[in-house]
């Protein structure tokens, strides 16, 4: 490698004196710039579409609405981005903490270990804003550069996992390998949705309008299921209401229709239809009709998810008394230092990683961010269902 490339690999590194034409797949430098090359065609790809599409076309002049008509794969692809998102960060100061391996020991930056988390952090964000004008804008055809990304990340990401098998680095203590693998793993299953949404949206053109009827009634303000996720989990989407409720003492004119599931006539022949149901088993079997059955029969999986989202909750309160207790260690680290014998530079672990402070400090409010997300989340989801059960049964 040449001497340009002295910034990115770090000088004296061994790296830059290898001949890439006999031994490429086991230089990291080498294949951390190949892994970087398609988050950077992205980025700026996405932001030249994004602004001509948004300001130089028919797009522009779209009317402007609160709802999203959601592409089939659209809470799988949020919710992967957003983990992706959370991993990547992690492995941004994982690379961060390598490199620093290397700075005690005098050696100049070795910036190839954390860059490439860089670039595919903006990446990926910059294909969640790509992604969410594209059902804004309701072009299917935006997901072919997504695919193409998606399959040339994947590669990228395959080549830096080889890249850690060629250098005997297959442990889970390691962290590199761990959020190489994950991002592998993230990767695909996002190739995989972008390639559902391509042959259901692009190759089948009858699906790819549909207007539903919630939609076609001008009263109807509870956008709850034609948002995105993030809107969902945030409530942004009921900003109109609490900026009138500011304003005004609200009236019930002010709150509008509620969607067709949400209405008493749905959710009584739902219920009834389960009813009749369990009272059909129950007359077959001899015994009474269980209403415990009856309501997992019509809200089952409405109350899993609720369910789930309190264990979840539940679990992250664990997180930040565990992260004070080893910032509390920490801090006496640094109060009290012990000598040691310097560690010659390696790949941190997970001992490493979570040992730093400031990787604890941002873990706690990641944490508390999620948790209260999550919360209400589950405390919307039960109101609504208990809303529902309620209007079922007094029908």
């Amino acid at each position: 490698m040449y001497e340009e490339w002295q910034w990115f690999c770090g000088t004296n590194n061994s790296d830059l004196s290898v001949d890439l034409s006999a031994e490429w797949i086991g230089n990291t430098c080498f294949i951390n710039g190949l892994a970087v090359l398609p988050h950077l065609a992205f980025i700026i790809f996405s932001a030249l579409a994004l602004f001509l599409l948004g300001f130089c076309c028919k797009y522009r002049d779209l009317p402007k609405t609160n709802y999203l008509l959601c592409y089939p794969g659209h809470s799988v692809k949020w919710l992967v981005g957003i983990l992706s998102l959370a991993v990547l960060a992690a492995a941004i100061g994982e690379g961060v903490l390598t490199d620093e391996t290397y700075r005690v020991w005098q050696y100049s930056t070795r910036p190839h270990y954390y860059v490439p988390s860089a670039a595919a952090f903006v990446a990926m964000l910059m294909s969640l804003v790509y992604y969410h004008h594209m059902e804004k804008w309701q072009l299917p055809v935006m997901s072919v550069p997504l695919l193409c990304y998606w399959i040339l990340a994947l590669v990228g990401e395959v080549l830096r996992l080889v890249n850690l098998g060629q250098h005997n680095i297959i442990d889970f203590t390691v962290l590199r390998f761990d959020v190489t693998v994950l991002m592998v793993i993230a990767y695909f299953i996002l190739l995989l949705n972008a390639m559902n949404l391509i042959r259901i949206k692009v190759f089948r053109p009858s699906n790819r309008k549909k207007v539903f009827e919630d939609l076609q009634n001008s009263n109807m303000r509870f956008l709850n299921d034609y948002v995105n996720i993030v809107s969902n989990a945030t409530f942004w989407w009921m900003n109109w209401i609490f900026i009138k409720g500011y304003k005004k003492p609200l009236e019930q004119d002010d709150l509008g229709d509620i969607p067709e599931r949400h209405r008493a006539d749905f959710n009584h022949r739902k219920f009834k239809a389960a009813f009749d149901r369990e009272k059909a088993r129950a007359d077959k079997k001899g015994t009474r009709p269980s209403m415990l059955r009856i309501y997992f029969d019509a809200y089952g999986s409405v109350m899993l998810a609720t369910a789930l989202l309190k264990v979840t909750a539940d679990v992250l309160n664990l997180v930040g008394p565990l992260c004070i207790g080893a910032l509390t260690s920490y801090v006496v680290t640094l109060s009290y230092p012990v000598d040691s014998e310097l560690l010659p530079p390696h790949y941190v672990t997970f001992g490493d990683f979570f040992a730093n402070g400031f990787v604890l400090i941002v873990t706690m409010f990641v944490v508390l961010s999620m948790r209260v997300c999550i919360f209400n989340a589950h405390f919307k989801l039960a109101f609504t269902l208990s809303a529902d059960v309620r209007a079922a049964i007094q029908r």
